[in-house]
């Protein structure tokens, strides 16, 4: 059996019992949109009415599948390299088929780790992308719940400014 038709059977047989983003239509907010219907006040339609766009709602540019995706907030900088540090929010569709190189959420002896996946023969690795950091290699019992295609890195943090730097 081939890595990547054991990882097909492992990803048809993981469980669905994270957190899942069910609702991608836009709630209306009364603040924003204070008049549902806002072309018929006067009882005739607009003829603005026909240039008129939905609003933009993120979530429909980056969930492809609602049923088949969840999302993970990164606990730590292991994945620093791939530009995910602490308060990263990926999210993960477990409808793709995971490949070597591929950022993946894996199960592997009671933990949760979200890595790059290395594929060298029949054998499958994660690792962190760091010069020290720890290289997990997966065993029959180990499992990937998903592929991360998106990850949303926080930016409003304070930094500390050099004022003897020059611009």
């Amino acid at each position: 059996m081939t890595a990547n038709s054991l990882l097909k059977i492992l990803v048809l047989l993981l469980p669905t019992h994270c957190n899942m983003i069910r609702n991608i239509q836009p709630v209306r907010s009364i603040e924003l949109e204070p008049l549902e219907n806002p072309g018929e006040v006067s009882g005739f339609k607009s003829p603005a009415a026909d240039y008129e766009e939905q609003r933009l709602n993120i979530m429909q540019r980056l969930v492809k599948d609602p049923t088949n995706t969840y999302y993970w907030e990164s606990e730590n900088n292991d994945m620093i390299l791939f530009g995910m540090k602490k308060g990263t929010l990926s999210i993960i569709d477990t409808t793709i088929i995971p490949k070597g190189g591929m950022i993946v959420v894996a199960w592997h002896e009671g933990k949760f780790y979200v890595r790059q996946l290395l594929v060298r023969g029949r054998e499958m690795f994660l690792t962190t992308g760091l010069e020290h950091g720890e290289i997990i290699r997966l065993n029959e019992t180990s499992l990937i719940k998903g592929v991360v295609t998106w990850s949303c890195c926080p930016q409003l943090e304070l930094k500390r400014h050099d004022s003897s730097r020059r611009l």
